[in-house]
Formats: C-alpha cells, sequence, structure tokens
C-alpha cells in the first residue's frame, strides 16, 4: 500500500505577485492523493515518456493522473493503447468521426475507430516539475 503524505496547505489561492504573507497555514492538512483521484479503484498514474503532447503543456517526465471510469469527450486528453503501445492523445472529435491528435506536426492523427486502438482512460491531472 502507498503511504500518503500530507502537506500544509493555506487558506487563500494565490496571484502570480508575490503575496504578502500575512495568510497563515490553515489547521487542516491537505492530502494531494485526495484532491487528485476522485476515483481511487479506477485510477493510475503514468509518466510522459516524449515531448509529443507539449501543445498541451505535457512533457517527457510529467506524471499523468488517469482515471477510468470517465467516459472520454472531445477535447479530453487520454491514454490510448495502439497495437500494445501506450499514447497519450487529445481526443477529438468532429462530425461522426473520433480522432487522437498531438496538436501538433511530429506525428500523424489516428482515427479511433482504426483497429487496435483502445481507450484506457481520461487524464484528469498532470504533475510538472517546474525546476530542472
Amino acid at each position: 500500500m502507498i503511504q500518503q503524505a500530507t502537506t500544509p496547505r493555506f487558506d487563500h489561492s494565490i496571484a502570480a505577485r508575490f503575496p504578502l504573507l500575512k495568510q497563515h497555514f490553515v489547521e487542516e492538512r491537505l492530502n494531494l492523493h485526495n484532491y487528485v483521484v476522485k476515483h481511487p479503484e479506477a485510477t493510475f498514474i503514468i509518466e510522459a515518456g516524449d515531448d509529443y503532447m507539449h501543445a498541451h503543456h505535457i512533457k517527457t517526465g510529467d506524471l499523468l493522473i488517469v482515471d477510468r471510469s470517465l467516459k472520454p469527450a472531445h477535447g479530453d486528453i487520454v491514454v490510448a493503447s495502439h497495437h500494445n503501445q501506450l499514447l497519450i492523445r487529445q481526443l477529438v472529435v468532429k462530425e461522426l468521426s473520433a480522432w487522437l491528435c498531438t496538436g501538433g506536426n511530429t506525428t500523424a492523427d489516428l482515427a479511433v475507430k482504426e483497429d487496435g486502438i483502445r481507450i484506457l482512460g481520461v487524464v484528469t491531472f498532470s504533475l510538472s516539475s517546474k525546476r530542472g
């Protein structure tokens, strides 16, 4: 079983400018797992292995929280299996067709109806390191 750590949480949101530190930590501690995992029995975490999804702010090494219980919808970032290879793509629905796209010109779009494609889950959060 994964041990879940808690982290202090400020009681206010923050703007991009440097705040006055008169706000205090609330006594409650935030468990990040409880915040990003809504359906624990249907959720997995996977690491992005390339930069194909950089147009969607997903880069190599980012951790993706993937929920298998959600029905994929237009615009969702999804994890799919294509001939036993895992892919991270955006689901684009146009008229009666659905496509898996990177949002860049690095790879060809894949039609969801293509043989061998199976959507495994919807990415609900991505965790990126902001410091090397």
